[in-house]
């Protein structure tokens, strides 16, 4: 049956201006309601005479016929939402138009008892329009396709931070779609704890778990949730087929909030033992470009695309083997697991999922790994550049990469912008660094100065039995779905289920994604 579609306001300049919006949304005219209905008696009378999918509602609707239009009660809309909508028509959605952000919080609780009721504010209708009524009228009156998702329907949330504000927008994924400003957050005192706490870009001692779920709760709390709002947040989820359909990104201005573990429980109410958001939905963090950036290039992984992977063990020599090797005062021990790494990435070359390259900085001259490691870069090019061995940073500059050396006994720093920079990254979509923090905040900013769309590494520790466990998981669902987010999402839940218990390793938290790429929310499905 043709669907219909009512405006309820005693306003006539309002009426119009809906009525203008919903069509430009898409809304035929033959399914508009071409009068207003001004009072709840009269939208009563309306839904019960008619078949109703979405009921346009004026926040400030007056009781009665001969009140004056006051922009202070919501007696009106009350009485439309317990009423009419709940006790007569429970099947008729209903869109309530507020003045502003939080000008009418006395109505959350009836829409969220209604289920099928949602408040869109008029300033944000007056800055994007058409744009943000559609996803709205398609949480309302959509139906789920084969994902179980809604089609239009939001499905990516971002957060911008700055030094002073934190801003959250809404978008829907889709090819082309811009991301809708939703609202502004100036309290940042629980970030700025949190940057204080993980500055060090080291795991906490005692109780890590606990203590990173704390915080990532309460900032999911503040800057998602409370920012979107409690139920407009739970039927954005509803609509994207559950939290595994959503996708998070964090822009961050402020350098020195790069390193907060924004990954928390989403259950942010009843559930506080719930799943990490990490698990169920790519997380990704983007830092604005600064010099080269390709922030607008697409970024799909292709068939075949070149993997050059580099084989940093130290403590192989001609002459001598050893078990560690020292660089820049720092004792680093030969790494176990490198070349069980290294096999899985073998296998997917020989299969044809990749352009495989092979460096093995042990088969450099003495002395010459560094220049040898460049020299390779500029001749292959790679789609994707892999770095297997150790790291270090100082948590503020860069990170630095740990190559063999002169001397058995001795390994050589490699500055990560020295390799940013080189031209034989020029067109590279992904760095994977599986290394011990590998993406400290330093050379995340080096990495995008150079404009790499994407970049992988960890904040954490790695420990060496596990490292080639998230690699092979991550190559092998990047071999099939092309999306660097959804591998990276895959990876990391593989990881945790492959644990007795939350606490016996962070690989599963570890992990931290750097997307650049425009397209990047669209791929995450």
């Amino acid at each position: 049956m043709t669907a219909k579609i009512a405006i309820a306001t005693a306003e006539p300049n309002m009426f119009e201006t809906l009525r203008g919006h919903l069509l430009a949304a898409g809304v035929a005219l033959e399914d508009l309601y071409d009068k207003p209905l001004m009072t709840p008696d009269q939208t009563s009378e309306w839904l019960i005479a008619n078949e109703t999918e979405l009921l346009v509602l004026d926040a400030r609707l007056p009781t009665d016929p001969s009140a004056v239009y006051d922009t202070r009660t919501t007696l009106g809309a009350k009485h439309v939402l317990n009423t009419v909508v709940l006790a007569q028509d429970p099947h008729t959605s209903v869109l309530v138009i507020a003045p502003s952000f939080g000008s009418c919080a006395d109505l959350e609780e009836e829409c969220r008892a209604a289920g099928n009721a949602l408040i869109l504010p008029m300033d944000a209708l007056q800055l994007h329009r058409h744009r943000i009524l559609r996803p709205f009228i398609a949480i309302l009156t959509g139906h789920p396709d084969e994902t179980n998702a809604i089609p239009g329907a939001f499905r990516v949330i971002e957060i911008e931070i700055h030094s002073a504000k934190v801003e959250c927008r809404l978008g829907t994924g889709e090819d082309g779609s811009p991301m809708l400003r939703w609202n502004t957050i100036s309290d940042l005192d629980d970030l700025k704890s949190a940057a204080q706490t993980y500055a060090r870009d080291e795991m906490p001692l005692n109780n890590w778990l606990g203590q990173t779920r704390d915080i990532g709760t309460r900032l999911f709390k503040s800057f998602v949730v409370k920012a979107i709002g409690e139920h407009l947040f739970s039927q954005i989820e509803k609509s994207a087929g559950g939290l595994v359909g959503l996708s998070f990104r964090f822009v961050i201005s402020d350098a020195g909030f790069y390193s907060v573990p924004f990954e928390a429980s989403v259950r942010y109410l009843s559930e506080e033992n719930g799943p990490f958001v990490l698990l169920y939905a790519p997380i990704v963090r983007r830092i604005p470009s600064f010099v080269r950036g390709r922030a607008s290039e697409r970024a799909r992984i292709k068939p075949g695309a070149k993997l050059m992977f580099v084989r940093s063990q130290i403590g192989e020599h001609p002459d001598l083997k050893l078990d560690s090797a020292i660089c820049d005062g720092k004792k680093f021990d030969k790494l176990g697991n490198i070349d069980t790494e290294l096999k899985h990435v073998t296998e997917l070359g020989a299969a044809g999922c990749f352009d495989l390259k092979i460096v093995n900085l042990s088969d450099a001259p003495p002395g010459e790994a560094a220049p040898y490691l460049l020299k390779q870069l500029d001749a292959f090019r790679p789609t994707i550049l892999h770095y297997a061995g150790h790291a270090w940073s100082d948590g503020q500059q860069t990170a630095t990469l740990v190559l063999p050396g002169l001397q058995p006994e001795q390994a050589v720093g490699l500055k990560l912008d020295r390799v940013a920079a080189s031209d034989g990254l020029s067109t590279t979509t992904l760095v994977y660094l599986s290394a011990c923090r590998g993406i400290s905040k330093g050379c995340v900013q080096q990495l995008v100065m150079n404009g790499i769309p994407y970049a992988l590494g960890f904040r954490w520790n790695v420990e060496d039995e596990r490292a080639p466990q998230f690699a092979r998981e991550f190559y092998d669902e990047l071999h099939k779905t092309r999306s660097v987010c959804v591998a990276f999402r895959k990876a990391c839940r593989a990881s945790w289920e492959s644990l007795n218990y939350d606490e016996e390793s962070p690989i599963w938290l570890s992990p931290i994604l750097l997307a650049q790429s425009t397209d990047w929310a669209a791929r995450c499905q």
